[in-house]
Parts: structure tokens; C-alpha cells; sequence
């Protein structure tokens, strides 16, 4: 099994999700795990999962909103774990991208095998995602360089891991307190301009409009504007 795949869970109940995240793990993926959706939400992005094991049930946010969170992101495979097992509840899944459904109680080693079947099929661990290509901008994930118009560009560290996070989430608008949160940490109490300075030595840096101002919200990389 590739050690690079990564599997987010999100799941309320505390035993579940410890059994989970162990049974998942042994079975050679790397497993990252939150306690409600919006804990969920935050990993997901932070994260950047290749698949998702989701319950429906959870407080702060159910697992149908941070679906369709996600979906307004990304492709990424998700599965609905869940003891709502009627069949408009399962439709109501699938008609929100859901990839598979599973319902509650059930069997963990038919879990990886969804799981696997899941990946197969969306093939997205198999393609090259060491690099990620935005009109003249690469990144290179391995080697944590970014280069333009085939030129190497000097980033800090911070820098780098903005547009990283950017990058992978196309057309979703960050605001400065999410970045802080994100990249810097919640206990982070400095003054949200460093988001703002750092965009700006970012765009000097590259000629070319990467990062858009969505104003009086924060910021974005639009998957439209590649040229």
C-alpha cells in the first residue's frame, strides 16, 4: 500500500473513531482524524486528504454541510459513515457527490475494501501530484520549489506554504483570520497585516495575477485565471 495516501476521518464518537483511525492505519494509510465537521473542514484543507471517511451525525456542522464544503473545493472521494440507513438519506448522499455510503454497524475490513475500490476508482493518488501547474506557475511539492516562466523564485518558507495552500484549493476564498489559523496557528495573536504583507512580496515576486483580492472578504487563486 503507498505510504502517501492519506485518509481524513471525521467522526463524533470518540471509540469509533479511535478504532478507525488504528484500523486504518495498519492497513498502510496515513490518517488524519477530527471530532465534528467544522474540526473536519479545517483539517480538509489543511491537510489535503485523498479520501474521507465521514459520519453524517456530528455537532457544529453534519457530515451532509461539510460535504458539500468539500465538494464546493474539491473532487476528493468521500465515504458517509452512518447509521441513517434509509434510502432517501443514502440518496441524499449520493446526490451531494457522496462516493459511497455505509451503514452502521459494519464491518472494518469490508471499510478498507470500500476503500480501496473508492481509490481505484477515482484514481486520483495515482496522478503525478508532486507537482502542481497554475499558467506559468509550478510548484513542486518534494523539492518545495516554485518556479516561473521556468525560473527558480526565492520564497520564505511561509510564502511557499500560502501559495501551496492556495494552489490546492482553487476558487475558495481564505480570509486573513483562516490563513492565520491555518499557517500560523491558533495561538497566533499577532496583527492579520502579516497576510496581507505577505501577498504583497508574493505578487512582486511573481509577474503574473496568482492571488486575487476578493474584496472585503480576503483572498483566492481562480481556477479560471490560468493564462
Amino acid at each position: 500500500m503507498d505510504k502517501k495516501i492519506k485518509i481524513l476521518i471525521v467522526e463524533d464518537d470518540e471509540s469509533i473513531r479511535d478504532i478507525l483511525h488504528a484500523f486504518i492505519h495498519q492497513n498502510g494509510y496515513l490518517v488524519v482524524s477530527a471530532s465534528d465537521g467544522m474540526e473536519g473542514y479545517d483539517l480538509f484543507v489543511r491537510e489535503n486528504p485523498q479520501l474521507v471517511v465521514l459520519d453524517i451525525m456530528m455537532p457544529r456542522m453534519n457530515g451532509y454541510d461539510l460535504l458539500t464544503k468539500i465538494r464546493r473545493l474539491s473532487d476528493t472521494p468521500v465515504i458517509l459513515l452512518t447509521a441513517l440507513g434509509k434510502e432517501q438519506e443514502q440518496a441524499r448522499g449520493f446526490d451531494l457527490q457522496a462516493d459511497d455510503y455505509i451503514v452502521k454497524p459494519f464491518s472494518y475490513t469490508i471499510l478498507i475494501k470500500r476503500i480501496e475500490a473508492v481509490l481505484r476508482r477515482n484514481k486520483r493518488h495515482d496522478l503525478p501530484d508532486d507537482i502542481i501547474r497554475h499558467g506559468e506557475v509550478e510548484l513542486r511539492k518534494k523539492s518545495c520549489e516554485i518556479r516561473f516562466r521556468d525560473n527558480l523564485i526565492d520564497f520564505t518558507p511561509k510564502e511557499y506554504e500560502l501559495i501551496k495552500l492556495m494552489l490546492e484549493n482553487q476558487d475558495h476564498v481564505f480570509t486573513r483570520n483562516h490563513l492565520l489559523d491555518v499557517l500560523w496557528g491558533e495561538e497566533y495573536y499577532g496583527n492579520e497585516k502579516i497576510i496581507d504583507n505577505h501577498i504583497k512580496n508574493i505578487r512582486k515576486k511573481l509577474d503574473c495575477e496568482l492571488i486575487q483580492t476578493v474584496w472585503g472578504m480576503g483572498y483566492k487563486i481562480s481556477s479560471e485565471n490560468k493564462k
